[in-house]
Formats: C-alpha cells, sequence, structure tokens
C-alpha cells in the first residue's frame, strides 16, 4: 500500500513540465502587466509634470494679465481725471463766456434804451413844432 500511495504522490515529467510551462506564462504575463504598470506610471508623471508646468504657465499668465488690468484702469482713472479737469475748464470759460454775453446784452440794452428814448425826445419835439407851425 506505500508504494501505491506515493506513486500518487509522485508528479510526472510531463506534468512537472506542464506546471513549469504554466508558471512561466504567468510570469512573463505577470512582467507584462507589471511593465504596462510602470509605461503608465511613466506617463502619470508626465501628465502630472504637464499639468504643474500649465498651472505655473496660467498662475504667470494670471498675474501678467492682472497687472496689465491694473495699468489699464490706472490709466483709464488718468484719462478720466483729465477729461473730468478739461470738462470743468471747459464749463467754466463757458459760464464766464455767458456772463460776459449776459452782461454785453445789459450794456446794450441799456445803450438802445437811452438811444430810443432820445430819438423819441427828438420825435415829440418835431411833433411839437409840426404841431406850431
Amino acid at each position: 500500500m506505500m508504494v501505491d500511495s506515493s506513486k500518487e504522490n509522485v508528479i510526472s515529467q510531463q506534468e512537472k513540465e506542464e506546471i513549469i510551462l504554466l508558471i512561466e506564462g504567468t510570469i512573463k504575463q505577470t512582467e507584462a502587466l507589471l511593465d504596462k504598470v510602470e509605461m503608465q506610471q511613466k506617463m502619470i508623471k508626465s501628465l502630472e509634470k504637464q499639468l504643474d508646468d500649465y498651472r505655473d504657465r496660467e498662475e504667470k499668465f494670471d498675474t501678467q494679465y492682472q497687472e496689465q488690468a491694473e495699468e489699464i484702469i490706472a490709466q483709464a482713472k488718468k484719462d478720466a481725471d483729465y477729461i473730468v479737469y478739461d470738462a470743468l475748464v471747459q464749463a467754466e470759460k463757458i459760464e464766464l463766456g455767458a456772463a460776459s454775453i449776459k452782461r454785453e446784452s445789459l450794456l446794450f440794452k441799456e445803450s438802445l434804451k437811452r438811444i430810443l428814448e432820445r430819438e423819441w425826445k427828438v420825435l415829440q419835439e418835431l411833433d411839437y413844432l409840426q404841431e406850431k407851425d
């Protein structure tokens, strides 16, 4: 009986070769998977680096555009201040011109009124003299 049980536990050469082939196949598949994992890890690192580069560029652009925007706003404020100042100066000139025209208009009216009053007196004298005749 012992001989029979030892025969059962003994693996044949063909079975050993099949097991070895199976193990070698599994090893090759595992190595192939490990190679794929390694390639994917390299790709992930590369993509992470690209992402970091893009973030750095975006940050630089944001900073640059922020600075440009601030410069544009500062220049616009200066321009607006100048425009407002210029408008105030023009308004003051117009106001002074209007006051001058008003003053001249009053003087003209007074002069015209005096002239018309003198002419009226002359006409009245003429009428008076015509009535005497």
